[in-house]
């Protein structure tokens, strides 16, 4: 059977800054289309966690009674699709790759040497596309590296440093930069969940292990049930600010429960 394969690229879809009620209504129009080729077309809607409330409602009838033609994938993180969404799908789990593999790819296909392979493995999170395209852009590594520095740097500082720091992430979000900020919440959170680990004495590899003597001394400065409210509370944050919520006010209020925090 011959399959046309139709829809947003992840190019495209990274441009949209967050999936809205015209370009979904614009995808619909597309699937009502028959075929000129081959008995089916497969649409392949990427990051599909990004449709926002409004467009996410839009879609519910057309997943409920497709085109007897058609054939919808939606790719996304499921845990922030609406319930009313999921219902609608049959969710096929895509597992990760384990470290050791991503970083003989990255050795065998980006020729990085063993150390530097096994870091980007580790900060991959078995993701091999988006290890290999960091190991091609030494630039996103060194940025990356220099935002950690600057997200812990802000833990030493006064929280008005920090409410500054929000003040500038919240600017980039309202100018179209959603991306870029829930980016650095990521990578925060990636930090926190380390030093949970290592605090709580878990074997379970860290992500950061680069840094493991930073992350060690953190672990032992502050109480497990703190790094842990505060990991929850990076994650709330994330959550709120893809249900628009006022990014400044979003953020200054996770620097509030920042452990070991100064006034």
């Amino acid at each position: 059977m011959e399959t046309q394969a139709e829809g947003l690229s992840s190019s495209d879809a990274a441009r949209q800054k967050g999936l809205k009620i015209d370009t979904i209504r614009e995808w619909q129009r597309d699937i009502a289309l028959r075929p000129y080729e081959g008995r089916r077309r497969v649409f392949l809607l990427h990051d599909a966690d990004r449709l926002s409330e409004e467009a996410s409602n839009a879609m519910l009838k057309t997943l409920e009674e497709p085109p007897p033609f058609a054939t919808l994938i939606l790719v996304a993180n499921v845990s922030t699709l609406l319930a009313t969404i999921v219902s609608r799908c049959q969710p096929i789990r895509l597992g990760t790759l384990p470290r050791h593999q991503v970083a003989q790819a990255l050795s065998d296909q980006a020729g990085l040497d063993t150390e530097q392979a096994a870091i980007l493995a580790a900060w991959s999170g078995g993701r091999i596309g988006w290890a290999l395209s960091l190991a091609r852009s030494p630039d996103q590594i060194q940025a990356r590296q220099e935002q950690l520095d600057e997200l812990l740097a802000i833990q030493a500082q006064p929280r008005f440093a920090a409410f500054r720091w929000a003040e500038e992430r919240s600017k980039e979000y309202r100018g179209g930069e959603q991306e870029t900020v829930l980016a650095w919440l990521e990578l925060w959170q990636s930090w926190w969940r380390d030093v949970l680990m290592l605090a709580a004495g878990c074997p379970a590899p860290i992500v950061h292990e680069d840094r493991r003597r930073e992350l060690e001394q953190v672990a032992q400065q502050a109480a497990l049930p703190d790094i842990h409210h505060f990991l929850t509370r990076i994650g709330e944050t994330m959550q709120w600010l893809r249900e628009n919520v006022n990014p400044q006010l979003a953020l200054e209020n996770l620097f509030l429960h920042l452990p070991g925090s100064r006034t």
